[in-house]
């Protein structure tokens, strides 16, 4: 509620990207889908300068919310190496990529979970990753 009002419109990829998962969680999917329109016509019209990434993040953002997990990771997964167009810091671009590989987790598909946390360990080590190993082993 307090974010709504500084990011009303959509055209900030950083904002955008954090309202929809916002407004997803939320279940606001009337606020989502009115920013990923915006989104989407604004990256067909080229004045998006993070392009389609930025729509998928909020379509994907519903899907996991719907507990589409599925979903989610056939709409992320294509622009997953893009992510960074969105701008930010790597942590911050690090909640899609997480929430990439719950999808796949939670959608059974285990071999692309542990390729894109092994990709994590290598740049990092992360104990939460390593549960997620675990999880991924069971």
């Amino acid at each position: 509620a307090s974010a709504a009002p500084a990011f009303p419109n959509a055209g900030f990829a950083f904002a955008d990207a954090h309202m929809a998962i916002l407004e997803a969680a939320a279940d606001d999917r009337e606020a989502v889908a009115r920013r990923a329109a915006s989104l989407t016509q604004l990256a067909e019209a080229g004045s998006l300068g993070a392009g389609s990434v930025v729509p998928a993040i909020c379509s994907a953002a519903l899907a996991f919310a719907d507990a589409d997990y599925a979903g989610c990771a056939r709409i992320l997964e294509p622009v997953a190496r893009e992510v960074v167009r969105i701008g930010g810091s790597g942590a911050q671009r690090e909640m899609i990529e997480d929430m990439l590989l719950i999808a796949l987790m939670r959608s059974g598909e285990a071999v692309k979970a542990r390729a894109l946390r092994d990709r994590r360990l290598h740049r990092r080590a992360s104990p939460r990753d390593m549960r997620w190993l675990t999880q991924l082993a069971a």
